[in-house]
């Protein structure tokens, strides 16, 4: 397969759209292709890495994705590549994250957060972004962790960070993240407040498995509430939403 510059674009630019709609396997699929092709950048090919490492994450394939984020992290290494080995860092936290594996998660957080404060490379953009997915990584590191209101820090900081670089689907991500901290922490107002954000932001994007998610959210705190008729609308568009999903 030949792939011209631009048909990276669009094939990369599909892939994520898919992985921030929850069609991980679809997402790896388009990934899988691009990684075939031997004119890649290297620098693409680690970004194709990284997302296929995300996606990996999320379907519960963690050897694999371990496998993936060490290859980043060595070859971004190799090549003195600052921003993509924060990236493999950051990919391999996810997955101790989500294996409950926290001590190794913090620290591949905090070598990551030495490498972002003293890189020169890249722009304010790229950077931002790295930050930005630092927050998210972090924060659900110490949520796990059951250290809620340093969590809420890092989420609400992200919500800045996503916001001056208009990442919309970040933006909504991250209001998420923060009502999550501020249920947990009984800020049953608050936090419908940002899921309610979030869920607008997701249904201007159409992204359905986001959709459904933050209406489980906002019907798990009318629950709390003891709002059990609230609790049930948004269950009952969280049900029909995941039904939607999985025809799609």
């Amino acid at each position: 397969m030949v792939c011209m510059h631009s048909d990276f674009e669009r094939i990369f630019n599909q892939a994520s759209t898919l992985y921030n709609k929850g069609r991980f396997l679809d997402a790896i699929k388009e990934l899988n292709e691009l990684l075939s092709v031997s004119t890649l950048r290297t620098k693409e090919k680690l970004a194709v890495k990284f997302l296929k490492t995300l996606s990996l994450t999320q379907e519960k394939e963690y050897e694999e994705a371990l496998k993936l984020a060490d290859s980043i992290i060595e070859e971004s290494q190799n090549n003195k590549f600052d921003l993509q080995t924060v990236d493999g860092l950051l990919a391999k936290a996810a997955i101790e994250n989500d294996r409950r594996e926290m001590n190794k998660s913090i620290k591949l957080i905090k070598d990551a957060e030495k490498i972002l404060r003293k890189t020169t490379e890249g722009t304010k953009e790229s950077v931002s972004i790295r930050q930005a997915n630092l927050l998210k990584i972090k924060g659900w590191s110490l949520l796990y962790d059951n250290k809620v209101s340093k969590s809420l820090d890092c989420f609400e900081t992200r919500i800045d960070i996503s916001r001056k670089s208009a990442d919309k689907f970040g933006i909504g991500e991250a209001l998420n993240d923060t009502g999550i901290a501020l249920n947990l922490l009984g800020e049953y107002e608050m936090a419908l407040k940002f899921h309610k954000q979030a869920l607008k932001i997701f249904q201007e994007l159409d992204y359905r498995n986001h959709i459904g998610m933050t209406c489980k959210h906002i019907a798990d705190i009318y629950q709390n509430m003891g709002e059990t008729e609230k609790a049930s609308e948004f269950e009952r568009i969280y049900q029909s939403t995941r039904n939607k999903f999985k025809d799609n």
